[in-house]
């Protein structure tokens, strides 16, 4: 599978360069191949080792601070074969700007976040060790194929996602209209 935009004709360019995990599924109701990927990476510095960009550095080295990581959402592409083309992506589930305690980071959300105060906001992992002002991401989403189900106009796909800080797994419905 190649998401490469700069190959002409191959793919709709996507505007973040953390693909993170993948899950594909053939959906039948839509005659299509529905892919989830994304999510976020903590980029805070973390003494000794990486003073630049934390864990995001581990994997990419010094050039680490030229890597989009965007809004830290989940997404979506679409395509009639496995090999693709793909089609742009889309938003599914979308955490938030890291700097703001908004959207998924405020309250009722589904991430840690330093700055939400509010009895509503989620819980850190106990362990703060990692950095004072590390703050939750998404990552590696999951269909569910089994759980698949029409519904009105379209589909209902189950999949879940995992969430660092705190570190769970949530269950998420996307209904994706024909």
């Amino acid at each position: 599978m190649d998401l490469n935009s700069n190959k002409p004709g191959v793919q709709a360019d996507d505007t973040t360069d953390v693909v993170d995990q993948v899950s594909v599924a053939w959906v039948p109701q839509l005659s299509k191949w529905v892919m989830l990927y994304g999510g976020g990476v903590t980029t805070l510095p973390i003494e000794p080792a990486f003073k630049k960009c934390g864990v995001l550095e581990l994997f990419v080295g010094p050039e680490c601070t030229s890597v989009a990581i965007g809004n830290g959402a989940i997404r979506m592409r679409t395509a009639d074969a496995p090999w693709g083309p793909w089609s742009a992506s889309q938003d599914v589930l979308i955490a938030g700007n890291p700097a703001e305690a908004k959207l998924q980071y405020g309250a009722g959300g589904l991430l840690y976040h330093p700055d939400c105060r509010d009895a509503s906001c989620a819980q850190p992992t106990h362990a703060r060790s990692l950095h004072p002002n590390e703050y939750g991401f998404f990552y590696a989403p999951n269909i569910v194929e089994q759980w698949t189900r029409p519904a009105g106009d379209g589909v209902d796909i189950y999949w879940n996602v995992s969430t660092w800080d705190p570190y769970r797994i949530a269950l998420v419905r996307t209904h994706l209209s024909r």
